[in-house]
C-alpha cells in the first residue's frame, strides 16, 4: 500500500512539475527584433510566448526547433532536429545568443561551433570549410588582433 501510494505521489508530482511542449508553426508567430537584431521577442496572438514550443515550418515537417521562452524571450538551449535527429544547439542568456551555437551533419560531423557574446559572434570559432575563425563583437579579426583585444580587456 505505501508503495503504491509512493508511486502514485512520484507520478503526480512529475505532471505538476513537467511542462507540455506546445507545437507551432513558424508562419504563426510575430518576432519583434531590436534594432541591430541581437534580441527578438516572439508573439504568437499578440501574447508573448512563455514555455517550452516545438516549432517547425509547414514546408519541412521533418525538421523543427524545441526552445523555451519566458515573457516573449529564448532562454536556456535551444536544440534543433532533422528526422528527430539533433543537429544543432544555441545557448541563450536573456533572450540573447551567448555561449556556443554548434551544428553538425546527420552523420555527426561538426559544421561549426560559434561563440557569441550579448548576440554577436565574439571570440574564437571553428567552421568546417574555413577552421578557426576570431571575432570582436560581430566582426571578423585576425588571431593576433582577438590576443591584443583580450589583453587590453584584462589590464582594465
Amino acid at each position: 500500500m505505501t508503495k503504491n501510494v509512493f508511486i502514485i505521489f512520484i507520478l503526480i508530482s512529475f505532471k505538476l512539475f513537467s511542462q507540455d511542449i506546445k507545437e507551432v508553426e513558424f508562419s504563426e508567430l510575430d518576432f519583434e527584433p531590436n534594432v541591430d537584431t541581437t534580441f527578438v521577442l516572439t508573439k504568437q496572438n499578440e501574447k508573448f510566448l512563455s514555455g517550452t514550443y516545438k516549432m517547425y515550418d509547414k514546408k519541412r515537417k521533418n525538421a523543427y526547433t524545441l526552445t523555451n521562452f519566458q515573457n516573449g524571450m529564448v532562454i536556456g538551449t535551444s536544440k534543433f532536429y532533422e528526422d528527430e535527429i539533433l543537429i544543432g544547439t544555441t545557448e541563450f542568456e536573456n533572450g540573447m545568443q551567448n555561449g556556443y551555437a554548434i551544428f553538425y551533419t546527420k552523420t555527426g560531423g561538426m559544421i561549426w561551433k560559434i561563440h557569441n557574446v550579448d548576440g554577436k559572434k565574439h571570440g574564437k570559432s571553428w567552421f568546417s570549410d574555413e577552421g578557426d575563425l576570431y571575432f570582436i563583437d560581430d566582426k571578423k579579426v585576425s588571431k593576433l588582433e582577438y590576443e591584443k583585444y583580450e589583453s587590453e580587456k584584462q589590464r582594465e
